[in-house]
């Protein structure tokens, strides 16, 4: 068994070295890594569906799209993620709690009575601090889940926090959870890269031969490329979601306004907008410029600005029905 540390803190770099180590490798791997301040969604959910874009924006948080299913979930330097990926016999792949089974053994070595839960989480005393994920590639599994050691709850409520009730479609949605950080249950001087240090040791020891591995220039060479080709694209972490309708009531310059639309991945295939504003008479002969544009409120934006819209633009307020968008 491979046993590896990721030296990247990239969600990008990590979500591609999980499929880069399940497709191209045969040995079985596990492997901790900790990213920077992102939302990671599940591959069957709607992504506009399960987050605040308003907020990511604001902090600049990205949105990554895992190979795995189930939901969506915070990442951030104070949050552990684990990794095994193994071959195995056809249709005897999955099996969550064989896979959290060592996770939940070293929690108690430190003192914590951790318990599966029944919606593939990790749970002490109710409260969820690891959701698990995943996915079958032929005859290897890869198995991966979070470990909220000392996140940042605030961030991860508000970056989760959406208006269910905008959206219509058959994704997967995330179960919403009481959480919790392993950190109010451990020692003040246990930091999280010591944890880290220390889950990789007992890890090590408890499987037999493992064998510390670094990725060479050939490894990341591959994986930048997974990056650049599928991870960091638009492509697949929005427009992968399946077809979805958006409906929102809004209000613009005191008129209220009912925004309807329908989108196939991603992109705005029928717009309708309903109000007693009276710049919209007008404005609705226009609607045939968007379509085609991607749900993101700078794709709106171009095209209220734009030369054909310019005169009406400049008569509305463009800000709030920028936000009416999304």
């Amino acid at each position: 068994m491979l046993g590896i540390i990721s030296p990247s803190n990239s969600p990008y770099h990590n979500l591609a070295a999980e499929e880069y180590l399940m497709r191209k490798f045969r040995e079985d791997i596990f492997m901790l890594y900790r990213n920077t301040d992102s939302i990671v969604v599940g591959k069957h959910q709607n992504t506009m569906g399960e987050i605040n874009l308003h907020y990511l924006k604001e902090k600049n948080i990205p949105v990554v799209r895992r190979l795995s299913g189930g939901g969506t979930v915070y990442h951030d330097l104070k949050n552990l993620n684990f990794s095994f990926i193994k071959t195995g016999e056809l249709g005897k792949l999955v099996d969550f709690k064989k896979f959290v089974a060592p996770i939940i053994e070293f929690l108690l070595i430190k003192g914590i009575e951790a318990e599966a839960g029944s919606r593939h989480d990790i749970l002490v005393n109710g409260k969820k601090f690891s959701g698990n994920a995943e996915h079958v590639f032929k005859d290897r599994i890869l198995h991966h889940g979070t470990l909220l050691f000392e996140s940042n709850l605030h961030a991860l409520s508000r970056s989760i926090q959406v208006e269910l009730d905008h959206f219509t479609d058959k994704s997967v949605k995330s179960n919403r959870s009481t959480v919790m950080n392993l950190k109010q249950l451990l020692p003040d001087s246990l930091s999280v890269e010591q944890f880290t240090s220390d889950l990789f040791e007992f890890l090590s020891q408890k499987y037999s031969n493992v064998i510390k591995y670094s990725f060479n220039e050939a490894d990341l060479s591959a994986i930048d490329r997974l990056v650049e080709e599928k991870y960091k694209t638009w492509e697949w972490n929005f427009a992968y979601s399946p077809k979805y309708l958006f409906q929102k009531k809004s209000t613009i310059d005191g008129y209220s306004l009912f925004l309807k639309a329908t989108f196939e991945k991603a992109r705005l295939r029928d717009l309708q907008i309903e109000t007693e504003h009276p710049l919209f008479e007008e404005f609705n002969t226009y609607l045939h410029l968007f379509k085609g544009i991607r749900h993101d409120p700078s794709d709106f934006e171009e095209i209220l600005i734009s030369h054909d819209l310019e005169m009406i633009s400049a008569k509305i307020d463009v800000k709030a029905l920028v936000n009416c968008y999304y």
